[in-house]
C-alpha cells in the first residue's frame, strides 16, 4: 500500500488519527469494551495510556494545526 493510499483510507475512518494513524476515542469508544475483554481474557492484564490534552483546540486556532501536531 503506497503512503498516498493509506493516507486516504485513513481520512476516510472516522476512527483513525490523521497524524499518528493510531486509534482515536471514537474507535474505542465503539470497539474498547470488546477489545478490553478478548486481551484481559487472553493476558490477564491490560495497561492504557490515554492523554487528553486540555485547551489543544485553542492552542490550535491561535497557532495553526501544523504547530499543534508539533506538541
Amino acid at each position: 500500500m503506497t503512503r498516498a493510499s493509506k493516507t486516504k483510507e485513513q481520512s476516510e475512518s472516522p476512527d483513525m488519527d490523521l497524524l499518528t494513524g493510531m486509534p482515536n476515542v471514537s474507535y474505542f469508544s465503539k470497539f474498547g469494551d470488546d477489545f478490553l475483554r478478548k486481551l484481559l481474557k487472553q493476558a490477564g492484564q491490560v495497561d492504557v495510556i490515554y492523554f487528553d490534552i486540555s485547551s489543544l483546540h485553542s492552542y490550535n486556532d491561535h497557532f495553526g494545526f501544523l504547530q499543534g501536531n508539533q506538541l
